[in-house]
C-alpha cells in the first residue's frame, strides 16, 4: 500500500504445464490450489491489498475455428503456430479478468483509476512509482506505462500501468 492506495489482485492461473525456461518459484510449487489460495490470499492482505479475484484452469483452452488473417499477428499467426495460439490465450485471459474487475467495480459501486498488468514471469526488484505519481498525470484515464518501451523495440506487453480507460482498451483485444 502506497500513498493510500491500496492493490486489488486479480489472478488468472493455468496448469497447462511451464515453459521450461520458468523458474518454479519454491514457497508455491507444491502447494494445492486451495492452500496456493490462501497463501497469495494472506500475502497480499500482508501488504493491505485484498486478493479479488483468483481462477484456475487446468489445462490450456484449446481455441476453436481460428481465422486466419493474413493481416493482423503477421509474426506469430494463431492459425498455424502454436506460440501465436498462445497470444490469444493470454489475450483471452486478459479480457476474462477485465470483465472480472468490471463485475466487482458493479457490485461495489466504485470505479478503479489506475489498473496494472504483471507478466507471470516477473520478478520484484526495488519498489516502483507511487500510484499518485501516475495519478496525478495529465489525461491519467487514456494513458498506459510501460518500463523501457523505447529501448524494447516496440511495446512490451509484459508490465503495464493503465489508466481507467486505457485498460479497457488494452484488456478486451481478444473481443
Amino acid at each position: 500500500v502506497a500513498d493510500g492506495f491500496s492493490p486489488h489482485v486479480y489472478i488468472s492461473l493455468s496448469d497447462g504445464g511451464a515453459p521450461p525456461e520458468e523458474v518454479p518459484e519454491p514457497a508455491t510449487e507444491k502447494l494445492s490450489k486451495v492452500e496456493l489460495r490462501a497463501y497469495l490470499t494472506e500475502q497480499v492482505k500482508r501488504v493491505g491489498g485484498c486478493l479479488a479475484c483468483m481462477k484456475f484452469s487446468d489445462a490450456y483452452e484449446v481455441i476453436q475455428d481460428i481465422p486466419d488473417n493474413p493481416g493482423q499477428m503477421q509474426e506469430y499467426p494463431p492459425a498455424t503456430g502454436e506460440k501465436g495460439q498462445g497470444i490469444l490465450r493470454g489475450m483471452m485471459n486478459k479480457e476474462r479478468l477485465w470483465n472480472a474487475v468490471v463485475a466487482q467495480e458493479s457490485g461495489t459501486k466504485k470505479r478503479y483509476e489506475l489498473l496494472m498488468k504483471i507478466a507471470a514471469d516477473s520478478y520484484y526488484v526495488a519498489d516502483m512509482s507511487s500510484p499518485k505519481d501516475f495519478a496525478n498525470e495529465p489525461d491519467v484515464a487514456r494513458t498506459l506505462w510501460v518500463r523501457d518501451c523505447r529501448d524494447f523495440g516496440g511495446l512490451n506487453l509484459g508490465n503495464m500501468v493503465f489508466g481507467r480507460e486505457a485498460a479497457k482498451v488494452m484488456m478486451t483485444g481478444f473481443s
